[in-house]
């Protein structure tokens, strides 16, 4: 969204006006406090976005598709090929 919109549309909105201050903004953050404070180790991107996709769908807030539930039907009914 180009930022003239976001503070045409931050006029009438209070939480796109919020994150229109943050605009043209650069922060600069680091982890290095978490590291050394608390032990904090970062995990490799894969696994992370593996892993919360996992989550999700166990928490059901995706849908699967069709290929993965065929996929899923013969080990859900116990049954070998189907």
């Amino acid at each position: 969204m180009p930022n003239w919109l976001v503070w045409l549309v931050g006029r009438f909105d209070p939480v796109v006006r919020l994150s229109a201050t943050f605009l043209g903004r650069e922060e600069r953050v680091s982890s290095d406090k978490a590291i050394r404070e608390l032990g904090w180790t970062v995990r490799p991107a894969k696994e992370t976005i593996i892993d919360a996709a996992r989550r999700m769908t166990e928490h059901g807030l995706t849908k699967r598709s069709a290929k993965a539930r065929a996929a899923a039907e013969p080990a859900a009914s116990g049954t070998p090929g189907g």
